[in-house]
This record gives C-alpha cells, structure tokens and sequence, in this order.
C-alpha cells in the first residue's frame, strides 16, 4: 500500500494471445451462394419502369362527392362571391336598418352630437378669450366633454332600449307566453 504522496499501481498481465473462428454450416453455405448468384443475376438485367395503373380508380361514393363538388359548392361560392363585389352603402344598410333605431335612437343621438357640438363651441371660445387655446386645461376640458358625450350616448340608447321593453311588456302579459297549468 502506497502513501499520499507516493501512490503504488498495480499491473494485469493479459492473455497474449486469442483466436475464433466461425464455422458456418454446410446446408447454410447452398441457400448463401443461391442467393448471391440470384442477384447476380438480377442485377446484370436493365431497368425496366413500371408499365401497370399507378393511381386506383374513384369508388362510386367519391365520384358522387366530386359531382356535388363541381355542380353545387363552386357554383355557390361564385355566387357568395357575386355578393360581397356589391358596394355596401348607406342605401344598402338602410334595407338591414331597425326601423326603432332609425326613428327614435338616431334622432336621440343626433340631438347629443349637436349638444356636445355647441358645448365644444363655447368651450373654445372661453379657452380663446382666456389666452389659454391649444393649451393642457382646454384639452382636458375637451376630453371630459367627450367623455360625457360617450356616456351620454350610452345613456340615451340604454333608455330607448328599456323603454321598447317596456312597451313590449305593456303587450304582451307573461301568461300569454308561460304554459297554463301547475308549474311545480
């Protein structure tokens, strides 16, 4: 055994000499040299491309899908497509138009926009006068009144809305529409 500072080693003598052999047995030797003369063979011939159909044909079922295909689907799409080349204006929209929302909520909002207009006006005009146009405080003014304008808006839809319910409440009873009889 050996110190720290001087370790010791030990040395493995290895056999000096090894052999194998492989014997391949007889009936094993035929099938091999059969085989390689075959390929010999096969490999001394030309290439020869495949003369055979290459792609299967359609099945009753997938040409039935193809015909719905061609005599259905694309007329349709170029007809969708027809569609959306129309131009789409104010004269198109007003055929889609709620006829409520036309009468009564545009008319509301129309009013608010005006209002909101008028008070942008003469907010300007104090902000004029005062020296102070352009500057930080009319620019906060004119943020708040657009934000009163917003929430004026949303206001003013909401009571229209609500008041339509209500209309419609006033017509129509929920014992028109609930079935008769014990509900439990």
């Amino acid at each position: 055994m050996g110190s720290i500072f001087k370790p010791s080693t030990t040395v493995v003598q290895a056999p000096s000499q090894s052999s194998t052999s492989y014997d391949i047995p007889e009936y094993f030797k035929e099938i091999q040299e059969r085989t390689l003369r075959t390929a010999e063979n096969v490999f001394s011939q030309p290439y020869t491309a495949y003369q055979g159909q290459r792609i299967a044909s359609l099945d009753p079922q997938e040409i039935a899908a193809e015909n719905v295909y061609s005599q259905q689907v694309i007329p349709q799409a170029g007809q969708l497509a027809n569609i959306a080349n129309q131009t789409y204006d104010t004269a198109t929209a007003a055929n889609y138009a709620n006829p409520y929302q036309a009468q009564v909520i545009s008319g509301a909002l129309t009013d608010l926009g005006e209002a909101y207009g008028q008070s942008t006006k003469a907010m300007d005009a104090q902000a004029i006068s005062s020296g102070a146009f352009g500057g930080s405080r009319q620019g906060i003014q004119n943020v708040l009144g657009l934000a009163y304008l917003l929430g004026s808006f949303f206001c003013a839809f909401n009571v229209a809305i609500s008041s339509a319910v209500n209309c419609f409440s006033a017509l129509i009873k929920p014992s028109d529409i609930l079935p008769k009889g014990d509900l439990a």
